[in-house]
């Protein structure tokens, strides 16, 4: 918390670091995945220094800011699928730059710092989109295994957004009020961790 408080405060003000700090100290996606000690928990963790490195790139206008945000955005991506809505993130924050016009004229005249920052995502990612490119039926996999598309619905219908909201609502749920069927997503003391259930 302490780390997320100095890096926020950095990035944006005191309010917004302390606020932060107090989110991840409770939020309890942080603790599961931290207990677990999963892959997943690194995405948050490096997509934060990539964000750093960003804004930090930003404030002071040197391209090897931009480079150690793209190398960290390249390492994020190898380590779960859910980091690939990162470059996403960028994308929409850039977009909102260009929109506005009291940024724009900043975001055209600094789209080498982009450039910079995008080709080392590129450098450090590449071998994997390499492999992605010669091996996609083993890369997308699990994907394709989980995937709500390759469900017996047609996608877009009624049915189908149905399904989406129902388990969208079972997701969060999951971090807030019931427990998950999946053992180390447990919420703390509900029924599913409840030893005498065990027959």
């Amino acid at each position: 918390a302490s780390d997320v408080y100095k890096r926020q405060k950095q990035m944006f003000d005191r309010r917004t670091g302390i606020v932060s700090a107090i989110v991840m100290t409770f939020f309890y996606y942080q603790i599961i995945y931290s207990r677990v000690a999963w892959l997943w928990i690194f995405v948050p963790f490096l997509a934060l220094f990539t964000i750093w490195f960003y804004f930090k790139g930003e404030r002071e206008g040197r391209p090897e800011w931009f480079v150690l945000a793209g190398a960290f955005m390249g390492i994020n991506l190898y380590f779960y699928n859910a980091a690939k809505m990162l470059p996403f993130v960028f994308a929409a924050y850039w977009i909102f730059l260009l929109m506005s016009p009291k940024y724009r004229k900043w975001l055209i005249s600094n789209t080498g710092f982009l450039i910079v920052f995008v080709l080392a995502s590129l450098a450090v990612f590449g071998p994997m989109l390499q492999y992605i490119w010669e091996f996609p039926q083993q890369y997308f996999a699990r994907i394709n295994s989980e995937s709500a598309i390759k469900s017996n619905y047609v996608v877009l219908s009624l049915p189908f957004l149905n399904f989406l909201v129902h388990q969208s609502v079972k997701t969060f749920q999951m971090f807030l009020t019931q427990s998950s069927w999946y053992g180390y997503n447990n919420y703390p003391l509900v029924p599913l961790l409840d030893l005498s259930l065990i027959h």
